[in-house]
């Protein structure tokens, strides 16, 4: 297994075990990211709730996670754990993540190349069966969820989304 494939298989066991841990506090897993950094592994998992999350909330999810993870987690797995709120840059993950911000403006990179390109900035339209459409240059461009590598949403600034 390649260092991208043991980050992926990391990053969804966190998830599996992350996700019902923080929904008992109330608080919902959006997105879970497992890289090397200079000072060694950082596990950092993003937290939201409706009207958004407090220092102590992050806090509070640190603690439960860190005990939590050191026992799912494998001992060759070490990380440095950060629990922080998802910002205005949210990672979209799920299809439910792209129609709840439907209306909103995202960046979109994919793994292989879609009609000759691989970034796609636009407008959310929704997602539906797999599929996340955005509209892009006033038309609608389709994108398997399956070939997303990253997806974030795109803070306006007062400019146009795309």
């Amino acid at each position: 297994m390649d260092a991208i494939e043991r980050s992926r298989a990391v990053e969804t066991r966190v998830s599996e075990v992350a996700a019902p841990a923080l929904s008992a506090l109330g608080l919902e897993l959006v997105a879970v990211q497992y890289r090397g950094e200079a000072g060694g592994k950082v596990l950092r998992i993003f937290v939201d709730r409706p009207g958004g999350v407090t220092l102590a909330d992050c806090a509070a999810a640190s603690r439960h996670l860190g005990d939590l993870l050191d026992v799912y987690l494998p001992a060759e797995d070490a990380y440095n754990l950060e629990v922080s709120s998802p910002g205005a840059d949210r990672p979209l993950v799920t299809e439910e993540h792209f129609n709840r911000f439907a209306g909103s403006a995202a960046q979109v990179r994919t793994r292989e190349k879609i009609d000759g390109r691989a970034n796609f900035t636009g407008t959310i339209i929704g997602a539906e069966d797999g599929i996340v459409t955005l509209d892009c240059d006033n038309q609608p461009t389709a994108i398997p969820m399956s070939a997303i590598l990253r997806a974030k949403l795109r803070p306006r600034y007062g400019e146009d989304p795309c």
